[in-house]
């Protein structure tokens, strides 16, 4: 189900267009939450981050990757900085692709009953 869903995201113009359109809005997204901002005090936030985020293929020339590499370095810094709306939040970095819940769907389970077991 992973192949098909990434040779979908990867063939599909109208799925690439919205992948695209997802990272030109991060900056406006990123400036609404820093306006927006609440803090969650010590209630648990776990966040789960794919560790590449975009994936190489064989046929990826090198200054590709260096381009995915600082992307999906940014996107891990991007998401850390919300670790500072709980006292009680914890980044856990995946060795998957993006699609974390398919690829290692225990570490979404573990982490949802986590939180639900401190939210009692």
């Amino acid at each position: 189900m992973n192949a098909k869903l990434l040779e979908l995201v990867s063939t599909s113009v109208p799925m690439y267009d919205a992948l695209i359109s997802e990272v030109e809005a991060r900056p406006a997204d990123d400036e609404y939450l820093v306006a927006h901002r609440t803090l969650l005090g010590s209630r648990p936030l776990r966040l789960i981050t794919a560790d590449h985020h975009i994936s190489d293929s064989p046929g990826t020339t090198p200054e590709r990757r260096l381009e995915h590499k600082r992307f999906n370095e940014q996107r891990k810094l991007f998401q850390a900085r919300l670790l500072s709306l709980s006292s009680n939040a914890r980044q856990i970095v995946t060795e998957t692709g993006p699609y974390v819940q398919w690829d290692a769907p225990n570490v979404v389970l573990d982490a949802a009953r986590e939180v639900y077991e401190q939210s009692k």
